[in-house]
């Protein structure tokens, strides 16, 4: 029986994830304006990976998901656009 710890296996489902997780398009001045927002809240960590991966419209206001990596951990933004 092969048996992984739960950080290696946490590690594998996120690589996984990455996989299978189809990116969205994204303009340059979105990307900066998360990278803007992840400086104002968090000036200590850097944003080193960014993908926006979940758009949805409600009534007229579209709300977007975007997965935030860092020199540290891993944030979930969630913005008004």
């Amino acid at each position: 029986m092969f048996c992984l710890s739960r950080f290696v296996a946490i590690r594998c489902v996120k690589a996984l994830f990455a996989l299978v997780t189809p990116m969205l398009p994204s303009t340059p001045e979105e990307k900066q304006a998360i990278i803007d927002y992840m400086n104002s809240q968090a000036p200590d960590l850097t944003v080193e990976f960014l993908q926006k991966v979940y758009v949805e419209n409600v009534l007229s206001h579209q709300h977007a998901v975007w997965d935030v990596h860092t020199n540290v951990d891993r944030w979930w933004v969630l913005c008004h656009e």
